[in-house]
């Protein structure tokens, strides 16, 4: 589901972008982790209050997390989607569909990896963006009932395999949502796809 004013620009957003140029990191090991980093922990529980009470306007499910390392104090998020979920609010679109985009393949390579005689080697050449949506919306909309609950999701799904070559931004108009919206429920999918990869 959409949430409240998602992507759109706020004098919050717009400081909190501010903000990160100044205090942000955005560093990626086994997956991403955003950060605003302090000397002061004053400074940090002020950048924290501000950054959880707009992602709770926003109707996002995730909060930010508050560490003390080495003299310094981070306020930070480390789920993939989460990170990328935070950019997209921050107006930072590019980088948020690389971050969805890369974990789109991570979701599927990880659930071919469980298939007995998996060319591992040969997925990974060919896997790409795409065919991890088309994979994740095929799963979704073979396993899952029609209701009120799924209807958003099944209709982008059905939408992402009926127009293979589109664009985002072109589903997006299809579906007469925003580019976010249709992000964030994409990431959805994929990531039902990849809990049920991780349990089968």
């Amino acid at each position: 589901m959409q949430a409240s004013g998602y992507a759109e620009s706020t004098p919050k957003r717009e400081y909190l972008a501010q903000l990160f140029l100044e205090h942000g990191s955005l560093t990626k090991r086994s997956g991403y982790f955003l950060s605003y980093a302090f000397k002061d922990e004053v400074a940090c529980n002020a950048c924290l209050k501000k950054l959880n009470e707009e992602l709770a306007v926003s109707e996002l499910d995730f909060t930010f997390s508050k560490k003390h390392l080495r003299g310094r104090y981070f306020a930070y998020i480390k789920k993939t989607e989460n990170v990328a979920d935070f950019l997209y609010l921050l107006g930072a679109g590019k980088l948020a569909d690389e971050i969805h985009n890369d974990n789109a393949v991570a979701i599927t390579s990880s659930y071919h990896n469980r298939i007995a005689n998996f060319d591992a080697a040969n997925i990974k050449k060919s896997v790409s963006a795409s065919v991890a949506q088309q994979q994740s919306c095929k799963w979704f909309l073979e396993t899952t009932e029609k209701n009120e609950k799924t209807k958003e999701l099944r209709q982008t799904a059905k939408a992402r395999i009926d127009n293979k070559e589109a664009t985002l931004q072109e589903l997006a108009n299809i579906l007469n949502i925003s580019k976010s919206c249709l992000n964030h429920r994409l990431r959805k999918i994929a990531g039902l796809f990849g809990n049920m990869a991780r349990i089968d």
